[in-house]
């Protein structure tokens, strides 16, 4: 039997209903790529002096990474669409291998850049943490796709978006570059700061898909 549908139907406190959490987080997600483009990164290629001489010397390396990482960015979030995985499986699983595959190669260049291409001035304290990022980086991603390989459903969601949560630390270290906070901060102190935003890559990912279940009791949870 039809029942009528409420005038209120399709919509949660006035707003579409197909406007969700998950569209907000990666709408303020793209804000925050945004503006580390336009304060952070158009400003460095522009510097002709300094560290984009470093830069340029090992552009060889550094725009595949770039390129990688930014294909990474941009394909991350489509795998969390249900939408994509639910209509066009095959798709999904396609993004699913470019984006794999871009950040396995790319968190590896990281490690070269890390190791052979460090700039004078760098400590060997700060050296370890981007060796520590790019060992992350690898190993989430890897262990996201082996679970998608044998199966394990709720594992690779969970590590891929670990993984996601690791490549977006390159927008997390730098959307505070502007402010003064961030200028007055040294190479000790942005160390720590670069520890801080790992721990945030793989904690909040995990936080946002298991919610229910952590904050919620189990009957609610269900429901």
């Amino acid at each position: 039997m039809d029942t009528a549908k409420s005038p209120t139907a399709g919509t949660w406190r006035g707003l579409p209903m197909n406007v969700n959490g998950k569209v907000i987080l990666f709408l303020l997600m793209a804000l925050m790529f945004l503006s580390v483009v336009i304060f952070d990164e158009i400003p460095l290629v522009l510097n002709k002096g300094g560290r984009h001489e470093h830069l340029a010397s090992m552009r060889w390396i550094l725009l595949p990474h770039g390129i990688l990482g930014f294909i990474g960015l941009v394909t991350g979030p489509l795998q969390f669409s249900s939408r994509i995985r639910e209509r066009n499986y095959a798709l999904h699983r396609r993004l699913g291998k470019i984006y794999v595959s871009a950040i396995l190669t790319t968190s590896l260049l990281s490690l070269i850049i890390a190791t052979v291409y460090a700039p004078q001035g760098d400590t060997p304290r700060f050296m370890f943490e981007n060796c520590v990022q790019g060992s992350v980086w690898f190993l989430t991603t890897l262990l996201a796709f082996i679970c998608a390989r044998n199966r394990q459903i709720g594992l690779h969601k969970i590590w891929m978006a670990r993984s996601y949560g690791v490549t977006f630390v390159f927008v997390m270290a730098r959307v505070l570059d502007p402010t003064t906070f961030m200028k007055n901060m040294g190479i000790e102190a942005f160390t720590d700061f670069l520890y801080f935003t790992i721990i945030i890559g793989l904690v909040v990912p995990d936080i946002l898909l298991n919610w229910k279940a952590i904050f919620l009791s189990k009957k609610r949870a269900v429901n």
